[in-house]
């Protein structure tokens, strides 16, 4: 159950403000065990000026909390429950929108922390166990453009480190899984404008992963692949 409150303010000076706040109840069934009631509550606060009509500056903080229903094995079957994961991201940038708004550029700079991650226990089929602390921070920079009516270009890169911080049996610095160095993308859509064939559209695009860790203990490495996409649609 979550009860969520937000407000967005605008000050003088091309000045906004948007300040909210989540309060989540959550509790975790099974029967013959004792029940798990957890509270989190997870504020957000962000902020942009508008240096120039075509151009602004943003910053935002937030926390994080999801709650967990895997269990951990403390000695008895049954287990426990696993404690909700909790984060916090700071992320500032630059947006900026050129040539009326066929041009939409982003420049994002982030760090996103995680704690109580979860992953499977191979030494107890069934459960799982918390690996501590997680860090990923990076830049990003996507830019979206509409050269003609009808047809758009999404192009985006991300550079992202990240890293175990704490944990119980991994050094820090180990990299997480699922977290290539650089990602790059590229989507490009044309929808016919006019006449008979309006609103059907063909779209054209890729994604290019870099190196990645294969395991939680980065024993081997998975080499960079790319993936090719294509669409249609009416």
């Amino acid at each position: 159950t979550g009860i969520y409150v937000q407000d967005h303010i605008r000050f003088p000076k091309r000045v906004t403000a948007t300040m909210g706040g989540r309060l989540d109840l959550a509790k975790n069934e099974s029967k013959g065990s004792a029940n798990q009631n957890s509270t989190g509550l997870t504020p957000r606060a962000g902020l942009t000026w508008q240096v120039v009509p075509a151009t602004s500056l943003y910053a935002s903080f937030s926390k994080s909390y999801f709650p967990q229903s895997g269990l951990v094995y403390d000695g008895s079957t049954s287990g426990t429950y696993a404690s909700p994961e909790r984060g916090q991201q700071w992320e500032g940038g630059v947006k900026s929108a050129l040539f009326a708004g066929r041009v939409n550029t982003t420049v994002a700079l982030f760090q996103l922390n995680r704690m109580n991650v979860l992953a499977s226990d191979f030494s107890h089929p069934n459960f799982y166990v918390l690996t501590g602390d997680q860090r990923s921070r990076g830049v990003e920079f996507e830019a979206a453009l509409t050269p003609l009516t009808g047809w758009n270009i999404t192009t985006a890169y991300s550079y992202i480190n990240a890293e175990v911080t704490h944990d119980t049996t991994l050094p820090a610095g180990t990299p997480t899984l699922n977290a290539p160095k650089n990602i790059f993308n590229v989507w490009s859509t044309y929808e016919i404008p006019h006449g008979i064939a309006r609103g059907f559209s063909v779209g054209f695009g890729g994604h290019h992963y870099t190196d990645q860790s294969g395991d939680l203990a980065n024993s081997f490495q998975l080499p960079g692949y790319g993936v090719m996409d294509a669409s249609a649609s009416y």
